[in-house]
This record gives structure tokens, C-alpha cells and sequence, in this order.
């Protein structure tokens, strides 16, 4: 069942019902949930027409309130809130461009005083990684402009979440004729989730500066450079086509942002590889670019990155490259996917942040976090070249239903484990076969064998239970086992490394 949408406060004024042994009044309530008597009344009121079938809340004179809901219901499981309402509600009170006292703060949420001092203190440190500040008595936020805007993306991106951005297709409506032109124009492609988040940019954007609050430049004394670069004066006719489908003016200010809002993003190079070999890997054109770090890659990691990953070594190259006029940049939403974890390796990724920081070094480039996350998958998919799939033996004594069950696991698991079936104990492990990493089977009677060997048993025909948690086995040992590859390899790499130092 899905769970109804409901605010903070009328979750916290429904919990407060909950957790009543009996009746409880307005007074009490309203003290319990920081709100005064007329907030309390309003939101019951709304609470009342909203309320689910079975739920209810009851007033009596001179008791006060009960709550009644359906036996085996909880507040949990029927109600949702999103706990960053108010938080976000008074930040984008205090990014106007007046002062609000601590009362009109308190008129304008309909909160106690406590309860605004503690949302006050929350806004305070939630603005702090963005450079801004909490000016008091009265309140606003203060700082520069640019910054203000990314908060507000914080925002969208934290009330979004990161999943929703990947999964929401892209807004129809004059999305292709602008990912066209930025292909046409800058030869980049957005990713779906790349385009809705610089859709979100592109629209604060237009609302702050409609509003009147006009972009500043970012601290970073890099505008001039920025201006200057070909790839940003190529550019030019996609701002001037946004400007086209939109009828605003962009002005230079805001179409800096909007470029660090494309170029810190999820997008790739569009160059055909043909383009790739002539422009950025034959000297001169390249003599201190891509054919150096690939050359750096080669001579670590003894790759034949040239041909094999030529495409994905130029994206990941090309990226850092764009970002370097402005590293200072380097955001990340606070939920986002781009975590070591899609990699599900430490030392992978470890040893990748090592390698991009020799890199940086050596070369003054820096790669992006989310570019280390890029490269270490790259790395992960040619060490792991083999498929490395789990060896797994299926004994069983009853031939008749033998081939039901085994045709099922093959299939079920089908690229991720070799299943092997055999009928006799010593076919198990004989004395030129390598040890196995798992032994299904359906009967106890197993001697002989290694302590080590780990032995599922299960039913003749599987269910799927069974299945289930023989499917989370399988991933965690196949995991285990592509850990253990990945760190042998990195560790002989190193050692190549060191001694290549020596000498």
C-alpha cells in the first residue's frame, strides 16, 4: 500500500495522538509539538478530511482528542513526511531579499519560538559547505549570489532524491532541440539524469534572476579564462538557442553558470574516434594531453588502453580537462549514486585515487571525483577481464529429479556461476580438480571433503525462498571472489611500480 503524503507537523501532531494513553488536549498537544492552539485547530481540521478509511480523530468536551485506527496499522507504515518541509521552507524565506525578525519567523511558519531557534540553527549549518551565511537580528542568508543558487539545487536534488533524476525521463518539451544543440555545438551529450539536473539549474536560474537577484561572480578570478576558452565561445549559439526557446535574455553572468552547470555534470564527448586519433592523440596536437595520460596508464598499469578503451579514457580525460579551469567546483549533491560502492571495491578504489593524484602530480590535472569513480569501473572491467564465474558442484542421488532442479539453477544463474552436476561423492573433488567454491545438494550424506568447502543443502525441488537466499550466497561469494582477484592484481601492479622505480 502506499504511503499517504502528509507535512511534518501534521505527522508530528499524528504521532503525538499515537502515542497517548489517553486523552489528550489542545494544550498538550500543541506544547508536545511546539505549535500554538490556532495551528494545532487548523492542521486536525485538515488532518480530518484526509484521513484514510478506518483512521479518526475524535473530540470530547472536557477530555480532549483520541486517535482510532485500524488494528494492525501503524502511524509508520500508513503515513510519510519529508523531515526537510520546514528547514527548506525557512531557507527559501530567508534567501528573499529582505530581513525577517525571530517573531515574523514564527508568524510566517506557524512555529513556536524554540521550535524556530532549533530550524534557525539547523538552516545555519545546512548553508555552511556553501560559503553562506546566517545573518542574525534579523535573519537572512547572506553570500554570494552563485552559491545561493547551488543551495537551492541541493535542495531540489535532497527533495528529488538521486534515483528520481535517473528515473524521470527528461521533460519533452523542447528537450530535444536543446540536447541537439548542445551536441551540434559543444559535442556533448547529457545523460537523462544529466539532463534534468541542468534543466533544475536552468530553471532556478531564470526564477533568481526574474526575481532580481542578478548572478555575482564566483570567488575564483577565473571568468576571464572561462570566457576566453574555445570550447566556452563555442557555446555561444546554444545560449543564444536557449535564449531563442525560452524568449529571455541570458545574460554573460548567468551563462557561466549555466556552462559549470553542463560541465560538472553527467555528460559525455560526442567526438567520433576517427576525430579522436587525429586531434588528441597524434603529436603536435596533443604532446602534453591525452597521449600523455595514456601513456601514464600504460606505463603503471601496463594496458593497451590505445585501442581497447580508447573512447572511455578520452571521456574520462576530456572531462577533467573542461573542469580544470575551475576545480574549486567540485560538487557533488550531498544523495547522490556516484559513491565508491558502485564500484563495490575499496582497494580498487583507493588505488585509483592514488593513481589520479600521481597523475595530478605530474601533470597539474586534476580527475574529478566523479571521474575517479569512472575510472575505477574502467579498471575493474579490464582486470576483471575473464567473466570470473563461481565454480559450483551440484550432487545430488535422485536422477530423476536431478535435472529439473539443475536446469533451473543453471538458468537462474545463468553468467554467474558455472554449476556442474555430478552423481558420485568422489566426483566431488578429484585429485586434478580444483576445489570448487560452493556444493549444492539435496541430501547430508557428504564425507570426506574440506572443511572449508562451503555445503548449501536444499529441498529436491527449490523453492523459491531457497532461491532467494541462494541467489544473495552466490552474489556475495562471486563478490568475495572478484575482491580477491582485484587486490592481487593491484598489489603485483604495485609492486611492477616499485621496482620500476629502483631501477
Amino acid at each position: 500500500m502506499n504511503k499517504l503524503s502528509i507535512t511534518k507537523r501534521q505527522y508530528e501532531i499524528l504521532r503525538a495522538l499515537e502515542d497517548a494513553t489517553d486523552w489528550i488536549t489542545l494544550k498538550e498537544l500543541g506544547k508536545q509539538c511546539h505549535c500554538s492552539y490556532r495551528t494545532i485547530h487548523s492542521e486536525l481540521a485538515v488532518l480530518k478530511k484526509m484521513l484514510p478509511d478506518g483512521w479518526s480523530v475524535i473530540t470530547r468536551r472536557g477530555s480532549g482528542l483520541k486517535m482510532h485506527r485500524p488494528v494492525g496499522e501503524t502511524l509508520a507504515n500508513t503515513f510519510e513526511h519529508d523531515e526537510n518541509e520546514q528547514l527548506f521552507e525557512l531557507i527559501h524565506l530567508l534567501l528573499t531579499s529582505r530581513s525577517y525578525t525571530l517573531e515574523e519567523v514564527c508568524s510566517k511558519l506557524y512555529i513556536s519560538p524554540k521550535s524556530a531557534g532549533e530550524l534557525l540553527s539547523k538552516t545555519e549549518e545546512f548553508i555552511r559547505p556553501f560559503g553562506l551565511m546566517l545573518h542574525q537580528g534579523p535573519y537572512r542568508i547572506i553570500g554570494n549570489e552563485g552559491f545561493k543558487r547551488l543551495l537551492l539545487l541541493e535542495m531540489r536534488y535532497t527533495e528529488t532524491e538521486a534515483n528520481g533524476y535517473y528515473a524521470i525521463p527528461p521533460p519533452e518539451k523542447k528537450s530535444r532541440e536543446i540536447q541537439a544543440s548542445l551536441k551540434k555545438h559543444g559535442k556533448l551529450l547529457l545523460s537523462n539524469y544529466g539532463f534534468n539536473v541542468f534543466y533544475e539549474i536552468f530553471d532556478i536560474c531564470r526564477q533568481r534572476s526574474g526575481q532580481g537577484y542578478l548572478p555575482d561572480e564566483l570567488p575564483f578570478s577565473k571568468w576571464t579564462q572561462i570566457q576566453d576558452s574555445p570550447h566556452y565561445k563555442g557555446l555561444a549559439p546554444f545560449f543564444d538557442e536557449l535564449e531563442y526557446l525560452f524568449q529571455l535574455d541570458i545574460s554573460p553572468l548567468d551563462r557561466i553558470y549555466l556552462y559549470l552547470g553542463i560541465i560538472f555534470n553527467e555528460f559525455r564527448c560526442t567526438e567520433q574516434p576517427d576525430e579522436i586519433r587525429e586531434k588528441w592523440l597524434t603529436p603536435p596536437a596533443a604532446p602534453t594531453g591525452l597521449r600523455l595520460f595514456i601513456d601514464f596508464l600504460n606505463t603503471r598499469l601496463d594496458l593497451d588502453v590505445e585501442h581497447t578503451f580508447l573512447i572511455e579514457i578520452f571521456n574520462i580525460y576530456r572531462i577533467a580537462d573542461l573542469r580544470s579551469l575551475v576545480p574549486e567546483v567540485d560538487y557533488l549533491p550531498t544523495k547522490t549514486l556516484m559513491t565508491p560502492s558502485v564500484i563495490q571495491s575499496e582497494a580498487l578504489f583507493h588505488f585509483t585515487c592514488q593513481l589520479c593524484e600521481d597523475w595530478m602530480q605530474q601533470s597539474g590535472l586534476k580527475i574529478h571525483y566523479s571521474g575517479i569513480i569512472s575510472l575505477s569501473a574502467l579498471l575493474k572491467r579490464h582486470l576483471l577481464q575473464q567473466n570470473h564465474e563461481l565454480d559450483i558442484l551440484f550432487f545430488t542421488s535422485r536422477f530423476t529429479l536431478s535435472n529439473y532442479t539443475y536446469n533451473h539453477l543453471a538458468i537462474c544463474f545463468l553468467g554467474k556461476a558455472n554449476i556442474r552436476q555430478v552423481y558420485q561423492v568422489d566426483q566431488l573433488i578429484g585429485p586434478n580438480s580444483p576445489k570448487p567454491d560452493l556444493i549444492i545438494t539435496d541430501t547430508l550424506n557428504l564425507s570426506g571433503l574440506d572443511d572449508d568447502i562451503e555445503i548449501i543443502v536444499i529441498n529436491p525441488f527449490i523453492t523459491e525462498k531457497e532461491l532467494q537466499v541462494l541467489s544473495e550466497i552466490i552474489d556475495e561469494k562471486r563478490q568475495n571472489k572478484q575482491d580477491a582477484i582485484l587486490t592481487r592484481k593491484i598489489l603485483e601492479l604495485k609492486e611492477d611500480a616499485c621496482v620500476a622505480q629502483e631501477q
